[in-house]
């Protein structure tokens, strides 16, 4: 079999944060002349993985890594909104048991934030009453 012609298309999506394309798929097509004389064809389909490891579309690019993340494993900070993937993420359970997600700057001040509340609650407790602990008796 000789090959005779082969057509390419390759799949891209533009990466807001260094400005480059990122390759998300690539399509190969071979066409061959049999030893009959027939042309054949053969296609092969490569899926790049994002970055979560998902082979779904890419729904945005994480800020920190500025790699594509899929659709479903995309999201951002809940405090200052900057996109994230799931490695630069972190997950907190708020009151009402909902997962949220935190980058590490946002996370690390609401650690430090959540430290100094316990260390003057604990401070305070013998001479103020806190009001949510009458919610809990």
């Amino acid at each position: 079999m000789q090959p005779i012609r082969s057509e390419r298309e390759d799949e891209f999506c533009h990466d807001p944060w260094n400005k480059t394309p990122q390759q998300t798929g690539q399509k190969d097509t071979a066409h061959v002349l049999s030893d009959a004389g027939a042309i054949e064809s053969y296609n092969a389909l490569r899926r790049i993985a994002c970055v979560c490891g998902c082979l779904k579309a890419p729904g945005g690019f994480c800020a920190v890594c500025t790699e594509p993340v899929c659709e479903s494993c995309y999201g951002s900070c809940h405090c200052c909104h900057m996109p994230l993937c799931p490695n630069h993420s972190t997950f907190e359970q708020d009151d009402a048991s909902e997962s949220l997600r935190y980058c590490k700057t946002c996370h690390a001040a609401r650690s430090r934030k959540q430290l100094v509340r316990k260390i003057a609650r604990s401070i305070l407790s013998p001479f103020v009453r806190f009001g949510d602990e009458h919610a809990k008796r």
